[in-house]
């Protein structure tokens, strides 16, 4: 396995990986029709994730505990997003919790992230 990358690089690193989590959400969750939607991903005590959809467009927001601060962050539109989050889970053991959760959370690991993310790229099932 990787040797996950020092401390230091990881918060460098946070805006790379809000824009490649904003684009794996947008992958993730197309579909058809469109109705707002919002889940909340709860990621540990201090960190969560709301994930609002209206429009066909997801806008992210986290709680000030998470690692990586994501505030209104919008995907581009995608047709469909709305109607695919609504039937996606917000469970701890759903993929699209693992790989928002491994985004805001880093928990010192990046390649934790990008593993999960990877692993993940088939989430048509929730």
């Amino acid at each position: 396995p990787p040797q996950p990358p020092p401390r230091a690089m990881a918060r460098c690193s946070h805006a790379a990986l809000t824009v490649v989590l904003v684009g794996a959400l947008g992958a993730m969750l197309q579909g058809c029709g469109s109705e707002t939607v919002k889940k909340t991903f709860k990621c540990s005590d201090v960190c969560s994730v709301t994930v609002e959809c209206k429009d066909d467009v997801e806008t992210l927001t986290s709680t000030a505990g998470c690692v990586v601060a994501l505030k209104n962050v919008q995907s581009a539109k995608k047709s469909g997003a709305c109607k695919e989050l609504k039937e996606k889970s917000e469970d701890a053991g759903s993929p699209l919790y693992a790989t928002i959760c491994s985004a805001v959370t880093l928990d010192g690991r990046i390649s934790t992230y990008l593993d999960r993310y990877f692993q993940n790229m088939d989430l048509n099932h929730p």
